[in-house]
């Protein structure tokens, strides 16, 4: 990212009123005195209520600052984002002494995720951003994705309808982003993990990542392999042995008034014995936390939770 100490006179008077809104401030902070830079684009695509500002925002700065600053929640409603609320978010995340140089219009839009995007997210139930770059091979048109595809995957080839009815293969480029649990200085093996060892930050995903999104459940783990700081950790990485892999094929049980049900999900999490996780149902696509109770079983934390079962399943509902 270019550095924004040179934009033009109209950035300069957003930078201002960033430096300004976090002067009114009086909490001290605990991080490095280098300004953070960060700069969001005119318009960002996002159909939910908030989103994190590592997931559109080019973030430049102190590490920790920086991965601070990535989970600030952005809220979307109204339609539109403004530096002052940016602010509020940074404040929100105990940044409010943090010195920062934004670079954002007036107003950045929030507009409308794409069809192929909503399309991925369905297919996936993946809950942070999903940035495809080739949009506009589906548009228009329409589409089929492949029946069993990664989350992470650098490609996804989609078969397209033409307009003359001919059918071909088009292949998709697409960027998946994440908040991920990353070491703050280099560890050795051997180490118990702390909480003060770890920050969660944004970051985007690859299809063999398995990375996990609380440094809680990290702390008291055990590494089994030294990390460089500033590393993301991986359920590889970890001694102790993973019982249910990201992306895993699971046997999820539950009790839903009474009546004792038993489906095929797919873990959207790794975890050990005992983690709370986030499985999706293999034939509603309903995502549910539960518990690991053995390798490849894992059973719901709050079956009260489910709306309704459909023929031996159960249904859909929000992550």
């Amino acid at each position: 990212m270019p550095p924004l100490a040179g934009v033009g006179g109209a950035h300069r008077s957003y930078l201002l009123i960033l430096l300004l809104f976090l002067s009114l401030f009086c909490l001290p902070c605990a991080f490095a005195d280098e300004p953070l830079s960060i700069e969001l684009p005119e318009s960002v695509a996002c159909d939910r209520d908030f989103f994190y500002l590592g997931e559109y925002a080019a973030i430049e700065g102190d590490f920790l600052a920086s991965s601070h600053a990535s989970m600030a929640r952005v809220s979307t409603r109204g339609g539109f984002v403004t530096s002052e609320a940016i602010g509020r978010a940074l404040a929100g995340r105990g940044l409010s002494g943090q010195s920062a140089r934004l670079k954002i219009p007036d107003r950045v839009r929030v507009i409308p995720e794409s069809e192929i995007t909503r399309a991925l997210r369905l297919a996936t139930g993946w809950r942070w951003r999903i940035d495809v770059l080739d949009e506009q091979k589906a548009e228009g048109v329409s589409f089929s994705l492949p029946r069993s595809f990664k989350p992470g995957s650098r490609t996804v080839p989609i078969r397209v309808k033409l307009p003359d009815g001919r059918v071909t293969g088009r292949n998709v480029r697409v960027t998946w982003y994440q908040p991920a649990v990353f070491t703050l200085d280099s560890l050795q093996k051997g180490h118990i993990l702390k909480e003060g060892d770890l920050v969660l930050r944004v970051t985007d995903a690859s299809p063999n990542d398995s990375f996990f999104t609380s440094p809680q459940r990290l702390a008291g783990k055990e590494l089994r392999k030294s990390l460089e700081g500033q590393t993301a950790v991986d359920a590889d990485d970890l001694a102790r042995k993973v019982l249910v892999r990201s992306g895993s094929k699971v046997t999820l049980e539950a009790n839903v008034r009474g009546i004792a049900i038993v489906v095929e999900a797919v873990a959207l999490e790794s975890g050990d014995l005992g983690d709370l996780i986030r499985v999706r149902n293999a034939k509603t696509r309903q995502i549910v936390s539960a518990k690991i109770v053995s390798a490849g079983k894992v059973r719901a934390a709050n079956a009260d939770d489910l709306n309704r079962t459909d023929q031996g399943g159960i249904d859909d509902a929000d992550p």
